[in-house]
């Protein structure tokens, strides 16, 4: 198992795993099996996406419009403590990838993301590699 250690800059922000992911996956010699990835905080989640230009800004304004500002009445720490609990719970926390011949098996535009959103913070992802 690896752990990812991930420093985050805003309250909002996509970061791009893509690549650590594939280093894992080469660093752990699996030619054929399963991918896990699991991001160990509530206010974050994992989505695969398009890396495309601006693709990151998009889907934090759709993140932004998503949950709406509520009267939350078990959510003490105020309503944006609140939608980044329900955004994380909506996106959620896992990822399983697929490997073949010794690479994550993502499409040709699909990359993996951490969706930060209540940093900045440090968070960690654990990837977990399982031959078949």
């Amino acid at each position: 198992m690896t752990s990812l250690r991930i420093k985050t800059r805003a309250r909002r922000e996509m970061v791009n795993l893509t690549e650590r992911l594939r280093a894992a996956v080469r660093e752990a010699g699996c030619a054929e099996g399963m991918l896990l990835a699991t991001v160990h905080h509530t206010t974050c989640a994992l989505v695969i996406n398009d890396a495309h230009s601006g693709w990151e800004e998009d889907m934090l304004a759709f993140l932004a419009r998503l949950v709406p500002q509520l009267d939350f009445q078990h959510m003490h720490d105020g309503p944006e403590h609140a939608k980044s609990h329900l955004l994380g719970a909506l996106l959620g926390p896992h990822l399983t990838i697929g490997i073949h011949d010794g690479e994550p098996v993502l499409g040709t535009w699909q990359s993996v993301f951490m969706v930060e959103l209540e940093g900045p913070r440090e968070r960690t992802v654990t990837l977990q590699v399982l031959p078949s």
